[in-house]
């Protein structure tokens, strides 16, 4: 019982220390995708064929994710990719609008909890999603991509991302 307590008074308080983090200030603004800093990482470290390096080079530095106090708005614009043979083919842009809330925040990382809302409603559309974004520094992130499902393999790449805004 003892340790239940406890660990409830954990979960309490690092949810008001989340809360009053500077992370969340530090979060607001708009955050775009670093293409060279990421295919840089990537080309030394992630287990990435010639196809899957090719295609994220053509679509990373494009996508934003903007942070508000209560929402993160994923935008990626139309592009181009090269297909499966080799010709150029669109990939079709998106934008998705998600409430987030910070579960943790420290001087290292920033975990946020979100879920993808309906815009008409403005309802959840979604299971929760748990992003760890890895603070480099004030102005830059990185988010690991990995799987965690063993059926698929685990690319052990990242993607690093900007604040522009």
């Amino acid at each position: 019982m003892r340790v239940l307590v406890s660990a409830m008074l954990l979960v309490l308080a690092s949810g008001t220390l989340a809360a009053k983090c500077p992370c969340t200030k530090r979060l607001l603004g708009t955050w775009q995708s670093d293409r060279e800093q990421t295919m840089a990482y990537n080309e030394a470290n992630a287990k990435l064929s010639r196809k899957q390096t090719r295609f994220m080079a053509e679509l990373l530095g494009t996508l934003t994710l903007t942070y508000t106090k209560s929402d993160v708005v994923v935008r990626m614009p139309d592009s181009w990719v090269t297909g499966r043979d080799g010709k150029k083919k669109p990939f079709a842009a998106f934008e998705d609008r998600s409430k987030y809330e910070i579960v943790h925040c420290d001087p290292y990382m920033v975990i946020t909890r979100t879920v993808l809302v309906t815009d008409a409603t403005d309802d959840a559309d979604s299971d929760p999603l748990v992003n760890v974004l890895n603070m480099v520094d004030d102005e830059h992130y990185w988010v690991y991509q990995g799987q965690t499902d063993p059926t698929r393999p685990d690319l052990h790449s990242r993607e690093y991302f900007k604040k522009v805004r």
